[in-house]
């Protein structure tokens, strides 16, 4: 008797699902004039990549033999990619910044009674900004992570401390941290909305789109500025909400943490296609 395995919830939907996501990245690769030769290099070393993780988290057995079973790669071109010791980038000291600054902003010991964030002496090794710091972890030295929050634009020094800026900006035009930031809300959103398809009895993400394909182009910029305003604000009560349940924040011996929730919004403004071929963005 041969028994029949059973397919993935969208396997059978895999290739139009593939050909719909890869679309804005053939497009990125166009717009940067980058050949087909160029994606596929780099869609190998991505498999190999991904592969190696995903091995990873249920064998400590990670070998050629395994990771071109997996990808189908040969292992000419196996071997010449981790010969190359092509290795994703790790985000885990970004992300503890960026923790550091929502710990700042709810955390009462860095704020004022108004619950904004308060300015931090900084000077010294035992200021208050290294107290901010060593809340969220020891592995980064203060001077680090000074660097880089004055680095994104998130801070500024003055004589009576440091202030952490309300509307900072966290990424610039020249930034390659953009992109990474790209990746992982493409990662979160693909996960998000698989798990919704896979399991349809399960508490489900939230995944919502509001289009108008409509509206006057001179009302655009203000509608533009509405949102980000807006999306500010609701970003801010979603962090003062989330903060309750940080035990980074809120220490709550009898529970247990390490659970994440991830929550993103974006927008875009289009003009039509005829005021972008003038140059009109």
């Amino acid at each position: 008797m041969i028994s029949k395995v059973s397919s993935h919830p969208w396997s059978s939907m895999y290739p139009r699902a593939l050909r719909l996501m890869l679309r804005p990245i053939v497009r990125f690769s166009l717009r940067n004039h980058k050949a087909i030769q160029d994606f596929i290099q780099i869609l190998k070393e991505v498999y190999v990549e991904v592969a190696d993780e995903e091995l990873r988290k249920t064998t400590t057995k990670v070998n050629p033999s395994r990771l071109s079973l997996l990808t189908g790669l040969h292992r000419k071109d196996l071997n010449a990619i981790l010969h190359q010791e092509v290795k994703a980038e790790d985000d885990g000291e970004k992300n503890l910044v960026f923790r550091i600054i929502g710990q700042w902003e709810q955390d009462k010991r860095f704020t004022t009674k108004d619950g904004k964030p308060r300015l931090l002496s900084f000077r010294g090794p035992e200021s208050e900004f290294q107290d901010l710091v060593y809340s969220v972890s020891r592995n980064l030295t203060t001077g680090t992570v000074l660097f880089e929050l004055e680095r994104i634009g998130a801070v500024e020094k003055s004589k009576r401390g440091l202030k952490l800026l309300s509307d900072r900006q966290t990424t610039t035009k020249q930034d390659p941290e953009l992109f990474g930031m790209l990746a992982a809300d493409v990662e979160n959103l693909m996960e998000s909305v698989l798990e919704n398809y896979e399991d349809q009895a399960a508490h489900r993400n939230l995944h919502l789109t509001t289009l108008y394909d409509n509206l006057v182009q001179d009302e655009l910029g203000g509608i533009r500025e509405w949102f980000v305003t807006e999306g500010k604000l609701f970003h801010k009560r979603a962090r003062e909400f989330l903060s309750q349940y940080d035990l980074d924040i809120n220490p709550l011996p009898d529970k247990k943490g390490g659970g994440k929730f991830v929550f993103t919004t974006y927008s875009r403004t289009v003009l039509p296609s005829s005021e972008r071929e003038e140059g009109e963005v």
